[in-house]
Order: structure tokens, then C-alpha cells, then sequence
């Protein structure tokens, strides 16, 4: 079977009250290397459809860590999809990491962010994906 494996992370600053973002960077491995990843007219649609999971789960991500109460002072985020030699989702691993400016994450905030990330209107619209994962860590 042919599997197709996409991984990208992106690097993000904020500011405050509400988690603006300052700064944003992406990149995707391309034959073991991070390239920076611009999307444009060229890039080519499957690499833009993981892309826009990541972004929308990274919406979602610091949406609802302002509706906690959250300052966030930067986060790194990455998705990891492998599919079949269909096209078809296999697996989907999302994980950010963040820094903090204010606020203390109990387990249920963790656990309530990570739930919503999951329900941003492009990952409501993957189908079943056997092997789905969303982790959220602050340090």
C-alpha cells in the first residue's frame, strides 16, 4: 500500500487581551528537511488542505484559550497525517505546546480545549479518521 505522510508546525507569538497573533511561521518536511511553507497559487491542494486543519485547529486552540482566561505568550503546533494510497485520512495527530503570560490550565482546561479544538468546522468535516489524536501542553 502506498501511504502518504504529511507532517507540518508552525511557531506563533501573541499579544494580548485576545491572543492576536503577532507573529506566525510554518513549515513542512520535505524529504527530512523543515522548508518553510507559503501558501500560494502553487501549493499544491492536499498540502493546503493539511495546512488549513492545522490553522483552524490553532484557531480553535487560542479562541478557547482566551475564553479560559488564558494569555498565551507563544506556541508551537504540528500535524502529522498519514493516508492511504486513496487519499483517505488514516491517521491525524495534532499537538501544540504553549507558553503562558498569565493563567494556570487545570486538567479539565486542557482536556476542554483539546475537545474543542477537534470540533473546528474543518475537522467536523474530515469523516472517520481510524487514528486521531489532539494534544495541548503548557509550560
Amino acid at each position: 500500500m502506498n501511504e502518504r505522510r504529511f507532517q507540518l508546525r508552525m511557531s506563533c507569538r501573541y499579544e494580548d487581551p485576545d491572543n492576536s497573533i503577532v507573529d506566525l511561521e510554518a513549515e513542512v518536511l520535505v524529504k527530512r528537511r523543515w522548508e518553510a511553507l507559503d501558501p500560494g497559487l502553487r501549493t499544491p491542494g492536499f498540502l493546503l488542505f493539511a495546512y488549513t486543519i492545522l490553522t483552524c485547529q490553532h484557531t480553535y486552540f487560542r479562541t478557547n484559550c482566551t475564553e479560559r482566561g488564558f494569555r498565551l505568550a507563544e506556541a508551537n503546533g504540528s500535524i502529522d497525517l498519514l493516508t492511504g494510497e486513496d487519499w483517505i485520512l488514516r491517521k491525524l495527530h495534532v499537538r501544540f505546546d504553549a507558553l503562558l503570560k498569565s493563567g494556570a490550565p487545570t486538567r479539565q482546561d486542557v482536556d476542554y480545549i483539546a475537545e474543542r479544538m477537534r470540533q473546528c468546522p474543518v475537522s467536523k468535516n474530515l469523516g472517520e479518521v481510524p487514528d486521531i489524536r489532539t494534544r495541548v501542553r503548557f509550560g
